[in-house]
């Protein structure tokens, strides 16, 4: 998976001190209000095939796939400002303009973040794809084409062709892929017309030949690991922070090192609420806030963290990364997360729910009894399942009976998008960086809210779906209109914290414990290829640069 980060080369991106900085884009320039962005292209830029990269490439990419309904049936939410789309025109051969309806100063620093708009304006050669497109080429050449490669319309066939799956497809990256996936041993060569020089001017990439082999799973994974046979392997390949112990053990027999990233932290075991649950009671008890609040000092988190994990996660609720700009591990971020089974207690008697049945636990307001029935998804983090025993009986201990349901993850998306769980449970996270918070929809109750689709839908449909949210979902909202638009970082900084304030008060997600950050994305590294940082990786956007990596036998 990280070998297909590594075949990127977007417009922009983040050096190791996580500023934005020009990459495939030599500069760019905002006006006075950032609603237009003028950006200038690095010439002497070319394919993979020898085909100059230049302002048309970019153009295609918006006239003929952002713009063509077929292709990009609704475009994505990042090119819009207010809903409204933005205009691209062509300047000149290595210059283009976005226009935007809003103020729009974290633009650039999307095209040089995790996800879209990152690839797309760089991985679409107009020379090469054309023939593959209906405004383009004739529809009998295309339905042969399409008959040849087993596609049914010409959309599936030309999505297939621009793809990181295609080996014929030409690139910017410093390696082509030989051959289309999937391989049991994937292979990269060498791009003869990779566009970027070391220091002293000598050609990279380095390294000739990237080999990536698929392997049945994470104990696999792990073995060949400690045996040595992997250059290179993502600690969540190989079961994640959990096997933090054996890999550390097996470092000087098998050779190799750790390479740090500064990673978002991963939240382990968050819990979420129908909060438009059929129950009407369930509904209004889930609803108020102080009934989250107390269910969450309810939890003995130091003790999780010497139970399950034995180190190299904190308690926490739900944080972003640690240190500037937002200070993940801050006071703030460990709000209601103390153990204080007596305030619990306090609390539960205060909304009411005084009454107890025949076994000691709380009933509902309305006098009936009271079940909790958390689905604990097994795929992210697989221990899922066991966090929530643990809190099971925390709960118990202050009147609250619940039960714990494991769940398939795709069965457990799914369930959940429907709104079909009582309660919920699995990892999450803000994200990490300067950036990425504002990417994640956990922070602005963006589309496909995990915490509360129904009210996430209700703000993307302005009210034509879903159901109505409380004030502060709103607010997150519109905080997040500002951070978009604001070209100040020191002031997006301060509005970033207004938006974490909001949801430390409310607790959408109550959590239990974070990773060390520098875990999150660690790299197992053999220790013959060299220059491979081993610390200051920002795992979220790889800045990062495999084509300056060599091997020393």
């Amino acid at each position: 998976a990280d070998v297909n980060y590594f075949l990127i080369e977007p417009l922009t991106v983040h050096n190791p001190q996580e500023q934005i900085v020009p990459n495939v884009a030599s500069g760019w320039e905002w006006n006075d209000d950032y609603t237009q962005l003028t950006l200038t292209l690095r010439k002497g830029i070319k394919w993979s095939d020898g085909v100059p990269y230049t302002a048309d490439d970019i153009m295609f990419w918006w006239n003929d796939f952002v713009l063509n309904e077929e292709l990009t049936p609704s475009p994505h939410a990042l090119l819009k400002r207010d809903g409204v789309l933005a205009e691209l025109v062509k300047v000149d051969d290595f210059t283009v303009q976005f226009s935007f309806a809003k103020p729009y100063a974290l633009f650039t620093t999307y095209l040089g973040s995790w996800g879209f708009p990152r690839t797309d304006p760089t991985t679409m050669p107009m020379h090469y794809l054309m023939q593959f497109h209906s405004s383009y080429t004739a529809a009998a050449d295309i339905e042969a084409e399409m008959k040849e490669e087993g596609f049914d319309t010409w959309v599936d066939l030309f999505n297939f062709k621009r793809s990181n799956e295609n080996p014929d497809n030409p690139t910017l990256a410093a390696w082509i892929l030989n051959e289309r996936p999937p391989q049991q041993v994937q292979t990269y060569h060498r791009n003869p017309y990779y566009w970027k020089v070391d220091t002293e001017g000598n050609q990279l990439p380095y390294i000739s030949e990237i080999r990536t082999t698929r392997i049945a799973d994470t104990e696999a994974s792990l073995l060949k690991t400690i045996a040595g046979e992997l250059d290179y392997v993502g600690i969540g390949w190989v079961g994640g922070p959990a096997n933090l112990a054996i890999l550390s053990e097996n470092k000087e027999a098998a050779d190799y090192r750790f390479a740090y990233a500064n990673w978002m932290p991963n939240a382990y075991g968050n819990i979420m609420f129908n909060y438009t649950s059929g129950d009407e009671t369930k509904r209004e008890l889930y609803n108020k806030k102080e009934f989250r609040q107390a269910l969450s000092v309810a939890i003995n988190r130091e003790e999780i963290v010497k139970l399950q994990y034995k180190g190299g996660v904190f308690p926490s609720q739900i944080a972003p990364a640690r240190g500037a700009p937002y200070h993940g591990e801050s006071d703030l971020f460990q709000s209601w997360a103390p153990y204080d089974p007596d305030l619990a207690n306090t609390m539960l008697d205060e909304l009411g729910l005084t009454e107890r049945d025949e076994e000691g636990f709380r009933k509902a307001p309305n006098g009936e009894k009271l079940l909790l029935i958390i689905s604990a998804t097994t795929s992210w983090p697989p221990e899922t399942p066991v966090l929530m025993e643990l809190v099971r009986g925390y709960w118990a201990a202050v009147g609250i009976n619940a039960s714990v349901t494991p769940e398939e993850g795709t069965l457990w998306g799914t369930r959940h998008n429907n709104g079909e769980h009582d309660v919920s449970a699995r990892g999450g996270h803000f994200g990490g960086g300067p950036v990425h918070p504002t990417l994640n929809g956990n922070t602005f109750a963006l589309s496909g809210w995990q915490w509360a689709p129904e009210w996430a839908r209700w703000l993307d449909t302005n009210g034509a779906q879903g159901v109505e949210p409380p004030d502060d979902v709103k607010q997150l909202r519109v905080l997040r209109d500002q951070i978009l638009g604001e070209g100040d970082e020191e002031t997006r900084n301060a509005l970033m914290q207004q938006v974490f304030e909001i949801h430390m008060d409310n607790l959408w997600s109550i959590g239990l414990v974070v990773d060390d950050p520098r875990f999150g994305q660690l790299k197992i590294v053999k220790n013959r290829v060299r220059n491979v940082p081993t610390s200051s990786i920002s795992g979220e956007w790889y800045p990062m640069v495999p084509a300056t990596w060599f091997i020393n036998e």
